[in-house]
This record gives C-alpha cells, structure tokens and sequence, in this order.
C-alpha cells in the first residue's frame, strides 16, 4: 500500500476533447507553430505522472492558424438564416455508418498486439487506462484519478464507476489486475511486444477494494504512463475462452461484430458506453484493400468515407480538393530510417558510417518525395513534444557529398559495394524513391548500392537474422512518449540496448538509455537524453531521415475525426453530416 506520508497528487478533471490537426491545412500550421511545441520540450520534462496531476488547458489557436482563417478581405455580414444554418451544420449528428478502407489486413486479432493496423482497427473495442493528449499530459479514460508516489515508484489508480463490458459484466480491479498479468504469459511473448517487459516493472499488484488498483515497482518508472497509453483492457472472460481469436471484446465505444478475412471489418455503437451521447455513429465497416491505389479509387467513387494512410501523392492532390478534408499528424513517434548492419567491415567502422550519413540528402526527400508533409528531415528520431528533443542537433550531418568523401578517404577503406534493403509493405514508392536517389549520391563518394525490394516477412528475417551486407530502409517507432528511451528499448529495428537491426551494441550508450528509462528527476533526465543524442549522432548506429505522418483522407461529410498518439484513428466522436 501507498504510504499515507507520500505527498498526495491527484487529477479529477475530466477528459478534454483534442481534436488532433484534423483539416486541411492543419499539419502546414503544426509545422509553423512547432516551435511553441519545441520550446516547451526543451524545457524540464516532467514524468507523464505529473504532468497528469494539474488539467490542461483547452490550446487556444495560435497566430499561424489564426492568421490562416482571416480573409483577406472583410466579407459580407452573414444573415441570421446563414447564421442560424452555419450553427446547425456544425452540431453532431447521431446516427449513420461510415465506411473505411485500410491497406493490408491483419494476421490476427489479439486484443493486446500493438501495431498501426491494430490500433485502427481493433482497438476501436477497447479502452486504456489513460489517454494522453498531444502534449503528453494523461487523460482519464478507465482509471478517472490516480496518485503517485514521489518517488515515482508506486501508482494508485482510481478506477470509474459503472464502466460495462460489452457483455454487460462491469469492470473492476480484477479486470486490470487480469490485463496487467496477462501481457506477461511467455505464450504472448512474439505478439505483445515491450508490454510484458513493461508490466514486469511491478512487482506488485494490489486491488484493495473493487475499484482500485496500487501497483509498486523497486525502481522509478518514469514511464508507466507511456504503458497504461497502450494496454487495452480485455474482457477476461472472452480472452480466456475459445472466442479469444475471433472476438475483441472490452468497454471501447464500438461493438466488435466480424471479421471476414481479406475484406472487412464490422463495429456497431456500444450503447452502453461510459462517456454519455459517444459514439455518434450507429456502426462502423472497415473495408480491407490489398492496393493503395484500389482504395483511393473507391474514395473518389464515393464508396467509402475515409481512406487511411493514402499514397503520399494522392494525399497531396485530395487535399487540395474541396470535397475531401485531410487528416494527419507526425506527433505520432513514427519516422523513416536508414539502417546500417554495423557488424560487418566496413560499415562497422564508425568514421564510414559518419561519412554515409553526410551523403544522405534527409531535406531532398521530405521536400520532394513527401511533398512537405512530414516538416523537414532530421537526425534524431524525435518528433517536437518528445523529451529528447533537442531541434538543434537535427542537422548535425547536413547533406555534404564533399564531407562525406573526405572521412572515408581520411579511413583508408577505398571503394566499396554494399546492399540497400527494403520492404514493399508501407510507403513502398517513397522509400523506394528515397532509395534510388541515396544509391545515385553514394555513388558519387566511391559506393556501389545495389538495391534490393523484399515482402516484409523476408525483409525482417533478413535484417534481423542474416548477414546481410550494407543498409536496410524502413520505419522506426516510439519516438513520442513520455520517458523519451522507450524509442531504443522497445521492438527490434531500433533496440539498441538488446538485438537490434544495425547490430549494433555500446555498453555506454546502453547504459544512458537504462540509466534515463529509472529516472525520477526530470532535468537529470533531460541531460541524460542530450548525452544519449550526442552519442547516437557519434557513433551513427541507424540514420533517422524524417518523421512520417499517420494520415488519412474523407469526404467533407465526415467531421470529427482526430488521431490520439497511439498514433491511431479516433472515431468516438465522429459523426456524418
């Protein structure tokens, strides 16, 4: 139990509502007011527990968005009809389903996978814990109130009240208990990912009473936030019964119907759902597409409401049309990588992997292969908000052929042949393009890249188990979070405390990561992460290029759409107009 000597800090307030950069031109304003984002992560950052402790304040527009909706010239008073019909048109209106696509389908629906198909999908029929808003302060979703040791080692979450499953069974501790426990069954251990070893940081878990859980680690978790932002809260009864494949079944605002393999997905409104008058929309179909192009098609038919992650080039093109509104945000944590398999010669030679990383031309790609949709590339993985942000090291190696060639001339090395890898499964045009123009400049300072495009499944297997030979491209995650390391501790692309794509291993740089992660003091921890930048930029492990949005497009009929920092589709309070 708590020790009633701790200081107490609590947050009541209810749960705000955050539209994430929803319209057109919202993610061109979010570049232009990031450095209001950047100031603030520069400053001390808090642990996500106490940034929960006080409510946020509602943001109020900036002058960038402010100046974007003045007219350029005064119009016309509108009449008191226009008034009367603008005021009707923007109530939410209850009823009516939407119909979204999504590219590619998913291989199971295991209620506790976290992947960006998962969270747009199945995670529609669940709740979390908590929810953070975009700048990382938790939100009250299950657990309404919480109190937190100062020491960061101990969390007491006041769970509300009259929360049903979608069987009508209420949740109570047991529940979370249950959820908390199960992410640690070895049987998980290929699909729940960093949850298991997240939830192993407490080594006690207690449920005084129906509506409480206290949860104790031995060390500082300046992190459990970033856990309860990802932990879905199972149904225990379903989870542990044979329906456990074929049905997601938790306190989500939506209702799990079917899933009928390589073609859709049905939702209907959870009646019963806790936050009153949520979900408007009486139902949800999620139409599965192997073809990006094949999606868009049915978009601009009139087929569907909302096309997710669209092609680069047609998110641009539809923005641009009146009849589509368009959805994105890179706050997400999510970001293009280069690779380098660091245990092979001569790329385990840091001085060469410094030189690559100076022929890498990250501005040319967010520029004009994702037409300024992602802001402008960097070296560090870290979207503004994060903690580890530090803006003016993102261009520590700004794109110079001339620089390049001297360090490899400085190391003796000589002309070289080495493999570009990558995958076909997300962004394959634009990571291909990124390819072919980074094969063409390496070339330019003695390098032969030959390129070479695999199905994912191959593409993971060889990265992560064979010898390959030079550079894989591809996406890394987890950048966003509250306790800023998480992006080097979790998955297997950019691990670089275990086994890792680069394979690469430093017990310095580990131990800054591990040392960070069990911080309890947010300045230490602020400085601990600027070390842990000018390590990663010095020995060049893996070469983050740019941020990449989650982004989806819909009809103008659609409103009420936002993106939480899961990165996923919120659609609870969507509605059709």
């Amino acid at each position: 139990m708590i020790d009633n000597t701790i200081p107490r800090v609590e947050y009541r307030n209810p749960r705000a509502e955050l539209r994430l950069v929803q319209r057109r031109e919202a993610l061109r304003l979010f570049v232009s007011a990031a450095a209001i984002s950047v100031l603030a992560a520069c400053g001390p950052a808090a642990p996500a527990p106490a940034a929960a402790t006080q409510a946020p304040a509602k943001p109020a527009p900036t002058p960038a968005s402010a100046a974007a909706s003045a007219p350029t010239s005064a119009p016309a008073a509108p009449t008191p009809a226009l008034q009367a019909r603008a005021a009707q048109a923007a109530q939410p209106k209850p009823g009516g389903t939407l119909t979204a696509g999504m590219i590619g389908d998913l291989g199971s629906i295991e209620g506790h996978q976290v992947t960006q198909a998962t969270v747009n999908v199945t995670f529609l029929a669940y709740d979390r814990l908590i929810e953070y808003d975009d700048k990382l302060t938790a939100q009250p979703m299950l657990a309404e109130s919480w109190d937190i040791s100062s020491d960061l080692k101990q969390f007491k979450l006041n769970l509300r009240k009259g929360v049903q499953f979608h069987t009508g069974r209420e949740l109570t501790s047991d529940d979370v208990k249950y959820n908390l426990e199960r992410v640690r069954d070895p049987k998980l251990a290929g699909v729940v990912g960093a949850l298991a070893a997240e939830s192993a940081w407490f080594n006690s878990i207690e449920t005084p009473d129906k509506y409480t859980v206290v949860l104790s680690s031995e060390k500082p978790r300046p992190g459990a936030f970033d856990f309860f932002e990802y932990l879905n809260i199972l149904d225990k009864d379903t989870a542990e019964s044979p329906k456990s494949r074929t049905k997601a079944v938790g306190t989500g605002p939506f209702q799990f119907i079917e899933w009928i393999q390589g073609d859709h997905f049905t939702f209907v409104r959870n009646k019963n759902y806790w936050r009153s008058g949520r979900p408007y929309l009486d139902g949800l179909t999620i139409k599965v597409f192997a073809d990006a192009q094949a999606q868009i098609a049915q978009l601009e038919a009139g087929v569907l409401d909302l096309a997710d992650s669209p092609p680069v080039r047609d998110a641009a093109r539809l923005r641009q049309d009146p009849r589509y509104t368009y959805t994105g945000t890179f706050i997400g944590g999510q970001y293009f990588c280069v690779f380098i398999n660091t245990s092979v010669p001569p790329l385990d030679n840091k001085t060469v992997r410094q030189a690559l990383n100076y022929a890498l031309d990250r501005q040319r790609f967010a520029d004009t292969v994702m037409v300024k949709l992602v802001g402008p590339g960097q070296d560090l993985p870290w979207p503004p908000q994060a903690g580890a942000a530090e803006p003016a090291k993102n261009t520590a190696y700004a794109f110079n052929l001339d620089k390049a060639k001297s360090l490899l001339a400085s190391t003796g090395v000589g002309d070289f042949e080495i493999d570009i890898l990558y995958h076909n499964l997300a962004y394959p045009t634009e990571i291909n393009a990124l390819a072919q123009f980074y094969q063409a400049d390496l070339a330019k300072i003695g390098v032969k890249a030959n390129l070479r495009v695999l199905d994912f499944p191959s593409f993971t297997d060889m990265v992560l188990n064979q010898p390959y030979h030079g550079l894989a491209i591809a996406g890394g995650a987890f950048a966003h979070l509250a306790e800023s390391t998480t992006a080097f501790t979790t998955g297997r692309g950019a691990n670089l405390v275990q086994q890792n794509w680069s394979h690469y291993k430093n017990d310095e740089l580990s131990q800054l990561i591990l040392g960070a992660g069990i911080e309890p003091d947010p300045a230490k921890r602020k400085q601990l992460y600027s070390q842990i930048n000018d390590k990663f930029l010095d020995e060049v492990p893996n070469m983050p290029v740019s941020l990449y949005p989650a982004m989806s497009l819909t009809k103008n009929s659609v409103h009420g759409i936002r993106y939480n920092l899961l990165p996923g589709l919120v659609y609870t309070d969507a509605w059709l107009g």
